[in-house]
């Protein structure tokens, strides 16, 4: 068998090291942690487990091993397979939205505002005529009859 041969045949899966009793102790919480927060990280999981990035490391590669997160990307960040929290939308894709209900809200009042003012208009418009309708016609000769009585 040639060099050729062997560097172009399959190799054979590496059988992994069994976790240790540390990563053991943190798999069931940092299962639920990251099904919560729907990603891992080694500093995710050091920080809010108080434990060695080491450990952490291991925790994540077991997270991973049973399924539980993707492979880590580039960043060294994996997302949860089955995460707990869907409807969960972080803040960022939420502004468009929040900006959108300020806007319609916004919208609302000033139609309602509007709405308000062309009704005040249309009292005080017809209260007017109402006064003007009440007070009675007098013409000239009325006048000058009242003044020579």
């Amino acid at each position: 068998m040639g060099l050729a041969a062997l560097a172009s045949a399959p190799a054979l899966p590496l059988k992994a090291a069994p976790p240790s009793a540390v990563a053991l102790k943190y798999f069931s919480n940092a299962k639920l942690v990251v099904r919560a927060h729907n990603k891992c990280s080694i500093d995710m999981l050091s920080r809010l487990f108080r434990i060695d990035r080491n450990v952490a490391a291991e925790v994540q590669s077991l997270l991973a091993q049973r399924g539980v997160i993707t492979a880590a990307n580039l960043d060294g960040v994996s997302m949860a397979v089955n995460p707990m929290n869907t409807h969960c939308i972080p803040r960022e894709a939420m502004k468009a939205t929040n900006f959108q209900s300020t806007a319609n809200t916004t919208l609302s009042r000033l139609k309602n505002q509007f709405q308000r003012t062309i009704d005040q208009i249309a009292t005080d418009t017809s209260e007017s005529d109402d006064t003007d309708e009440t007070l009675p016609e007098t013409s000239e000769t009325d006048s000058v009859a009242q003044t020579s009585s």
